[in-house]
């Protein structure tokens, strides 16, 4: 009868699972199999549990690949709606900057039908309402499910 096994590298870092008859799986393969997400899983013989092995810049850039270039204005609309913030303090926000600025920020805000990532004036409303990067990328994981 074959069992599903996964296999580790020399540093036990889980390489993939594949089955094998019980009793010729190969030094490197444990019985134990994944059963949460990792950026890099790896295995702690001692405990005989996975954890994660990536570094955090391995786990950062990994999460910064699931971060959508572009969103619908209405999913990030929702997701600041999801997150607490109320739709009217993004607009008195917008109305506190200079113009044209302004102007040109409040014709995004109620006509875009999108929204980049990039898009420096929305870094800087982020910035306005106390979001940082990851925040605002978090924002469009979020949005990207709506």
């Amino acid at each position: 009868m074959k069992r599903l096994y996964t296999l580790l590298d020399s540093e036990n870092f889980v390489l993939n699972a594949q089955y094998f008859k019980e009793g010729t799986q190969p030094s490197n393969a444990v019985e134990e199999l994944v059963t949460e997400n990792f950026i890099k899983e790896k295995f702690d013989f001692e405990t005989r549990t996975f954890f994660e092995g990536a570094t955090i810049e391995e786990i950062q850039e990994a999460q910064r690949q699931n971060v959508p270039n572009n969103v619908r204005s209405r999913q990030l609309r929702l997701a600041l709606i999801y997150s607490g913030f109320n739709i009217d303090n993004i607009s008195n926000a917008i109305g506190t900057l200079e113009e044209p600025t302004r102007s040109v920020a409040l014709t995004e805000w109620e006509y875009a039908t999108s929204f980049d990532r990039d898009n420096s004036l929305l870094v800087s409303l982020g910035q306005m309402l106390g979001l940082n990067d990851t925040d605002i990328d978090n924002l469009f994981i979020t949005a990207n499910t709506l």
